[in-house]
């Protein structure tokens, strides 16, 4: 058990070594495995990157078994300073048409750093509920640009 505390402290400082902007859960109505629902995540970030190509940005994909074992995927996405993202501008993610709509997926909810700070948000997403790191199949870890993600490191 103390182990384990070790491993969701270290994922938490790994998680603070950048300055999120943006939060978004996306939810499932039918139950997927947790890498199908990481890849259409994944999916739903690429037509963003593809619908605006001078946006840098970046992010981290986490997702995780829910209490009914419907998967829900936290985005945590940050961007540089010319093309700032927060709580206004996250409509260039066109959550209604990409996920609600066209994919009828589930839901999703956006908060951004206005809502909470980078501590906050890090250890949100360590806690158990979110990172059972005593059930690796009950949470699956991916990046999303991973070289923009490197050079946007604080």
């Amino acid at each position: 058990m103390q182990n384990l505390k070790k491993i969701a402290n270290e994922y938490k400082d790994f998680l603070d070594q950048w300055q999120w902007q943006l939060h978004i859960v996306l939810s499932f109505r039918r139950l997927l495995h947790l890498q199908t629902a990481s890849k259409q995540a994944k999916a739903f970030l690429n037509q963003v990157k593809r619908a605006h190509p001078g946006m840098k940005f970046a992010g981290i994909i986490l997702s995780s078994a829910g209490q009914d074992s419907r998967p829900h995927v936290h985005l945590l996405i940050l961007s540089d300073n010319q093309y700032p993202v927060n709580f206004e501008t996250s409509a260039i993610f066109k959550l209604r048409t990409y996920w609600n709509s066209n994919w009828r997926q589930g839901e999703a909810h956006v908060t951004d750093s206005g809502e909470w700070d980078n501590e906050t948000i890090s250890a949100y997403l360590s806690k158990k509920k979110n990172l059972n790191l005593s059930d690796p199949d009950s949470y699956d870890l991916d990046f999303f640009r991973p070289n923009v993600l490197r050079q946007l490191q604080l």
